[in-house]
């Protein structure tokens, strides 16, 4: 007689469970609360005035991309600056958007990291310090942003060290399916292509 109660009982608290359940869709992005009080409070102040250098579809993307972690790591939204020097702490764009601040030697290393490449780092402009993410292009700015949002992430940012990093191949992807004795599932046969 209590079997359909304690059935039902049961349904409701796996989808209850299931219902918070991470379900991998974010993978690395899975932004989190940052514990760390002292990074926590750096990164509030980089966000408190970010500055791009220009328009485009790209940094679109990149202030959707900061605005979802903002909200996620520190509560609140980051602070966009119209006005590069006065009240910003960041600074986000190109190369060449960036070429009359960036010392010759700076712009040759970021050039020579390729379309994709990207520079992150401390500029100093007038006595005053600005944490920099530079690319070639702004796809190369993009992965700027997402390797210094997965630095915080991983409590490894350290505002002192630049990276300077470049892709190792043309076509980047992401592959679910291998299992770590290289062998692949879901109607793939053989060894992964990836070693």
């Amino acid at each position: 007689m209590h079997k359909p109660i304690y059935l039902t009982a049961l349904l409701w608290l796996s989808i209850l469970v299931t219902s918070f359940a991470n379900d991998g869709y974010k993978l690395w992005l899975d932004y989190q609360p940052i514990s760390d009080s002292q990074l926590k409070s750096e990164i509030e102040l980089l966000l408190s005035g970010v500055y791009f250098y220009g328009e485009n579809p790209t940094y679109e993307a990149i202030r959707n991309e900061l605005n979802l972690a903002s909200k996620s790591m520190l509560d609140k939204a980051p602070v966009y600056s119209k006005e590069r020097l006065q009240t910003t702490r960041l600074w986000i764009g190109t190369r060449e958007q960036l070429s009359q601040v960036l010392s010759l030697d700076q712009q040759a290393q970021i050039k020579a990291l390729g379309a994709d490449g990207f520079w992150r780092g401390n500029l100093e402009l007038d006595g005053k310090s600005f944490y920099t993410i530079v690319g070639n292009e702004p796809v190369g700015v993009l992965y700027g942003v997402y390797n210094w949002l997965n630095s915080i992430q991983s409590k490894t940012f350290d505002k002192a060290i630049e990276i300077a990093d470049s892709p190792k191949i043309k076509l980047r992807m992401l592959n679910h399916w291998d299992n770590l004795d290289r062998t692949v599932e879901r109607g793939y046969a053989g060894f992964s292509i990836w070693d």
